[in-house]
């Protein structure tokens, strides 16, 4: 959990009188300097504008922030992953999301009225194959690797790649009433293609009861609100009705049939400006 902040910048920065009354709120305290105190370091995230410490920071597995400002623009930050421009405009969601990142928390994304929908880690991979144990779900989806350890390997590759690099990804579904994960929702970038595509899937207990369309709504808004996506698209196989009608449910238009992987499926697409 992140509880303390620590400001190492060159330049001071322009009112942070909002940020320190949010994260007061919060229960985190943001530090000037160097505390004389030991934190924890699981605790620490630090903000700082010189490269040096920035990079022996990162070096060392600590959480680090990089503030961009017209004085430091021309100096090398190649590395480090997180950066802000405008550090008065920073928030705690977002400050809280880099430090869960360099701690290997998963993101919250988003809750629906009966779920939620967050990242996924390396502990989920025993819900996973239970999930997709019955073969019936995964008949027009990508399976899991039968053995284990390569599907482990897999996760730890995807948290570390796609969610660090895009900041999106294939995301879980839990339900809110028992934090059961029934089923997986979220974007990725399909070779070949320009827009987002979203993609879904609902274990088979949990079908017919409106979760799919729930939480794909919910990504949705998230795609659009977050990460500025104007277009996504959705590749559903033609036999593979009940996608289909969600697809259409949630407001996409049949665009095409392509071809993938000596397969046709029906190219689905929605502008999110109209959602």
């Amino acid at each position: 959990m992140l509880k303390h902040i620590i400001l190492l910048s060159k330049k001071n920065p322009v009112n942070l009188e909002p940020l320190m009354k949010e994260l007061e709120s919060r229960g985190v305290r943001l530090w000037r300097e160097l505390p004389q105190e030991n934190l924890l370091m699981a605790e620490l995230l630090f903000i700082t504008d010189m490269k040096d410490v920035a990079k022996a920071l990162l070096e060392q597995r600590v959480g680090v922030l990089v503030w961009l400002h017209e004085e430091n623009r021309t100096e090398s930050f190649e590395g480090l992953p997180y950066a802000v421009e405008r550090l008065e405009e920073a928030d705690f969601t977002y400050l809280d999301k880099v430090h869960r990142r360099f701690n290997g928390i998963p993101w919250h994304i988003a809750d629906t009225s009966r779920c939620i929908i967050r990242e996924m880690e390396e502990k989920d991979i025993d819900a996973l194959y239970e999930l997709y144990s019955d073969k019936e779900i995964s008949k027009y989806t990508e399976d899991l690797y039968e053995d284990k350890d390569k599907e482990r390997e897999y996760i730890r590759s995807y948290i570390d790649h796609a969610y660090t690099f895009w900041g999106f990804g294939t995301w879980l579904v839990e339900r809110k009433e028992d934090h059961k994960v029934i089923g997986r929702v979220g974007f990725n970038l399909r070779e070949g293609y320009e827009i987002p595509e979203l993609g879904f899937v609902i274990g088979m207990p949990w079908q017919r009861q409106g979760l799919a369309y729930e939480t794909c709504l919910k990504a949705l808004e998230i795609g659009k609100r977050d990460y500025d996506f104007t277009w996504v698209q959705a590749l559903v196989r033609e036999e593979n009705v009940p996608s289909a009608r969600l697809c259409e449910k949630l407001g996409f238009s049949l665009s095409q049939r392509v071809i993938e992987q000596g397969r046709e499926y029906l190219l689905y697409k929605i502008n999110l400006a109209f959602l």
